[in-house]
């Protein structure tokens, strides 16, 4: 026995009628007890002594060597407790993510006889590490449908939540675990009856549905909401069905009439803006055309007659001349500024109604002015429902 315990560490030290608590202290290695190292090394005969002789089993190994890579940047010391802040976010992916407890260490690594050792020397199966997960979200993670099973069996908790908010089977679905997305709802179920392959059972929808059952808003964590906004191929895998069923009942039941009440109304307010723009008069007639061309015409005849003024014409007539244009110039922009202050306090010549056609236009504009406020105040309604991300992602 000292062989072996010689092999498994060499910080084991055993004095008479004391137990086994030695443990890493160094800052990757931290909280990593003589226990996860025989767990590690796959030795349930040294793990049943260490348990013999009183070892921690609910010592935490939350060195940053057993956290998730992209939560290793994150860590943050803090005095009010012993291990660290880590950013929420995370993918859960690691070389050595197993969980932080010896119980958990043995459930990723497949460690049966152990997982069942610590057990029976009562380890809590829904012990919670730095991101919240207990072992049946490791055993997610890692999808060991077996010992899913057997911490199941022994009392672990699915309805656990991690930092995320998340249950196994939210966690599952996030992931998109597909094996262990549907066994668990297979284990959440309660069958009815059964006869031959056809079987009738109840889902309950607290974990499955986008309405949360107690607040009555959208639920960002379901299941469904996390399996139709994933962004992995497979969760096209989980709309199979419970979640294909309730997709089909909430669209028979909620969906369906909002969604044909919504394409008539576009329909209509787009046959209004058909109607009102048709019916919309066109520009008036061009006057200042007429002139422009008239004026360039009278500058070419004037440049004509300049260049045919004798060349011996006197430099005093021909200032004089000059200065009768630019007068003649300052007269046309006085003339047009007049004018375009007239037609400016003109009455507009959309508001001359008149005519039939006119009427019809103006009450469709009407129609389309009031139809866009009430839209928009629809659509910050919805906003202020969804959230602003769910709503941009819906448009």
């Amino acid at each position: 026995m000292g062989n072996t315990e010689s092999n498994v560490t060499s910080g084991v030290k055993k004095q008479a009628g004391a137990s086994v608590q030695p443990m890493y202290k160094l800052c990757d290695l931290k909280g990593e007890n003589v226990l996860h190292i025989a767990i590690v090394n796959e030795d349930p005969s040294m793990v049943k002594y260490l348990l013999e002789q009183d070892v921690n089993i609910q010592e935490r190994a939350f060195g940053c060597f057993f956290t998730p890579e992209d939560q290793k940047s994150s860590r943050m010391d803090c005095l009010d407790h012993e291990w660290v802040n880590l950013c929420p976010e995370t993918n859960y992916d690691g070389y050595v993510y197993w969980g932080e407890y010896p119980l958990t260490f043995a459930a990723c690594l497949g460690q049966e006889e152990s997982f069942r050792l610590i057990l029976n020397k009562g380890a809590d199966p829904d012990a919670q590490d730095t991101n919240g997960n207990t072992v049946l979200h490791l055993l997610v993670i890692y999808q060991k449908l077996e010992y899913f099973d057997n911490a199941y069996e022994v009392g672990s908790n699915l309805s656990v939540k991690n930092v995320l908010g998340l249950t196994p089977l939210t966690l599952a679905a996030k992931l998109a675990k597909t094996d262990m997305f549907f066994h668990i709802l297979n284990l959440e179920r309660e069958i009815y009856w059964q006869i031959g392959s056809i079987t009738c059972a109840a889902y309950p929808l607290s974990q499955i549905d986008t309405i949360d059952c107690e607040t009555g808003q959208i639920s960002k964590i379901s299941a469904l909401n996390l399996v139709v906004f994933g962004d992995k191929d497979e969760h096209l895998e989980l709309l199979d069905g419970v979640l294909i069923d309730l997709l089909h009942a909430k669209w028979n039941t909620f969906v369906k009439f909002k969604f044909y009440r919504q394409f008539f109304a576009f329909a209509f307010y787009f046959l209004i803006s058909l109607v009102a723009f048709t019916l919309r008069p066109g520009p008036p007639a061009a006057k200042h055309a007429v002139n422009g061309t008239n004026s360039s015409h009278h500058g070419v005849n004037h440049t004509k007659l300049v260049h045919s003024k004798p060349e011996n014409i006197s430099l005093h007539q021909l200032y004089d001349e000059t200065i009768v244009k630019n007068d003649e110039i300052d007269d046309d922009d006085d003339l047009d500024m007049e004018e375009w202050w007239d037609n400016l306090q003109e009455e507009c010549r959309l508001m001359q109604l008149d005519s039939l056609e006119a009427k019809v236009r103006f009450t469709a504009e009407v129609l389309i002015t009031i139809g866009s406020f009430l839209y928009l105040a629809a659509a910050v309604r919805e906003a202020r429902f969804l959230g602003t991300r769910m709503f941009f992602e819906n448009l």
